[in-house]
């Protein structure tokens, strides 16, 4: 039974990469014109903006451990639009402070490259498409994952008159790195949903559902974010979440706080 349970799991490895394959060749041959647009917030993944995001994530986990642990990242992030907005790169470099190791420690945590094209279908439908590369480049084991990774990416992004909603799903594997350090691998499903509330206020949930391919268990968080366009380029937000299911033991809540500049 585990050997079948082996096969069936590297055989969804080679489905899934053949299936990010061909939505990037149907997507490069269908594409259309960039849809119009109001005023960019930042918020939409298939219609990035040249930015530069300041970020402070603060996880509190205490389902693993007697007395309560925390990982806070506050993470600086580099954003260049290309071809108009179809090519899209982010690079995001993150400091962590933890206490998982009974004391606390500050340092570099793993510093991520993201290389997205998107393919606009219609005026409401877009396409995103791209990979994400993850260094490890943490000053501690606690701050990184030791390995290098890399994530394929495909989404659909739907768009209404107030708003938009779609589905990014994202294959992160482990292909080299430390031995002593754990392999990964794991999906990513990250639903987007989006509604402009007016006077350039917006509400918007992204909950990152994982699918732990190594443990065989799901983390099924809930997040909800406010944020605010501020003129044309200054936008503020706040985001809450917690948890559904925790199988893979990861956070219990969070909160995030985020001040991006937008060169519109």
């Amino acid at each position: 039974m585990k050997f079948l349970h082996i096969v069936k799991q590297n055989q969804l490895k080679v489905l899934l990469r053949i299936l990010f394959f061909l939505i990037f060749i149907v997507t490069k041959l269908f594409a259309g014109d960039k849809p119009d647009e109001k005023l960019n917030d930042g918020t939409d993944p298939s219609r990035p903006v040249d930015r530069f995001d300041l970020v402070n994530d603060f996880y509190m986990d205490w389902q693993e451990f007697k007395d309560d642990r925390f990982y806070n990242i506050t993470s600086l992030t580099g954003g260049k639009t290309l071809s108009g907005d179809k090519i899209n790169f982010l690079v995001k470099i993150p400091f962590v402070t933890t206490n998982l190791t009974f004391e606390t420690k500050s340092g570099l945590g793993d510093i991520s490259l993201d290389g997205q094209m998107n393919f606009y279908l219609s005026p409401e439908n877009s396409l995103v498409t791209g990979v994400k590369f993850i260094f490890p480049t943490a000053t501690e084991n606690e701050m990184g994952f030791g390995k290098y990774i890399m994530a394929p990416q495909a989404g659909l992004i739907k768009h209404f008159k107030s708003g938009f909603v779609g589905i990014i799903i994202s294959d992160y594997f482990s292909f080299a790195g430390k031995n002593d350090r754990k392999d990964i691998h794991e999906i990513s499903f990250l639903p987007n949903l989006k509604i402009n509330l007016g006077k350039q206020w917006y509400s918007l949930s992204t909950p990152d559902i994982r699918y732990n391919f190594i443990s065989s268990k799901w983390f099924i968080p809930f997040t909800q974010e406010f944020g605010k366009l501020f003129g044309k380029n200054l936008v503020s937000s706040i985001r809450a979440g917690g948890h559904l299911l925790n199988a893979d033991k990861r956070y219990d809540w969070n909160l995030q706080l985020r001040l991006s500049y937008l060169f519109n």
